[in-house]
């Protein structure tokens, strides 16, 4: 009997490592392509009357996932947050696996049935190449590009300005951030993060990053830092879940 004991002890520990490495896979799946709405609602004592209560989206860095047949889970969990705009961040498609043919038309298309759509490069798409065809292509699907340029959006019979600022790698001879908004700009921070706590690992490979999610005051000016949607080439995610920003403006002070 005592025998028979032994042999089942290496046979009960494969049992019980097959079972916890399922789970851990189970885990880091979920993490990765399950969605989640964050909801922010900052105070600003000079925002226009007529834009209190206006509901932003804002995503960032797909990088080529789909959440959903067609992205369906994505433009499902956007539209719910009926936003007023949607602002895009950069980083639609992935420098490692390469843009899919009617990706970018395909997501360009279903947000802005949304909401209008503003849109503006990261890295990556300057990494691809084609950012020139890329634009017109994600306009002629109903996004609205800001390349080192600003806007006036209206709401309620008031105002405000929305400037979009090309990412820094793209051409030598573009205008320098600091020509085309006074005011610092981000997509998201650490795809790591410990636990209940903070960011771990940045998307630099930098421990501990300062800016990971949410909003910072940097310069007399809000920060606002979205955890983004993706993941690039083999990176993955980990408590750190794909996410839908939704940003309510207050006015006043909080």
């Amino acid at each position: 009997m005592a025998d028979d004991h032994k042999k089942r002890r290496p046979l009960r520990a494969v049992l019980i490592l097959a079972v916890l490495a399922v789970l851990t896979a189970g885990f880091v799946r979920w993490d990765n392509t399950a969605l989640q709405t964050a909801c922010f609602e900052p105070f600003f004592t000079r925002l226009p009357e007529g834009f209190d209560g206006c509901r932003l989206a804002v995503l960032s860095d797909l990088h080529g996932a789909e959440f959903g047949a067609g992205n369906r889970a994505l433009f499902a969990a956007v539209s719910e947050a009926a936003p007023d705009y949607i602002f895009y961040l950069g980083d639609l498609e992935d420098l490692y696996r390469g843009p899919a043919a009617g990706y970018a038309e395909t997501v360009a298309e279903g947000l802005s049935a949304i909401a209008p759509l503003y849109y503006v490069t990261g890295n990556h798409e300057w990494a691809i190449g084609g950012v020139p065809a890329l634009k017109k292509r994600l306009e002629a699907h109903g996004a609205h590009i800001l390349s080192n340029e600003s806007v006036v959006l209206e709401r309620n019979g008031d105002t405000v300005i929305l400037a979009g600022v090309d990412d820094h790698n793209g051409y030598a001879d573009q205008k320098p951030p600091e020509q085309v908004a006074e005011e610092v700009y981000a997509a998201h921070g650490a795809p790591v993060w410990l636990p209940f706590t903070d960011g771990l690992l940045s998307t630099e490979r930098t421990l501990f990053p300062s800016y990971t999610a949410g909003f910072y005051e940097e310069n007399g000016s809000a920060l606002f830092v979205t955890r983004g949607l993706g993941n690039s080439g083999p990176t993955l995610r980990l408590f750190n879940r794909p996410e839908v920003a939704v940003v309510t403006l207050r006015r006043g002070a909080q």
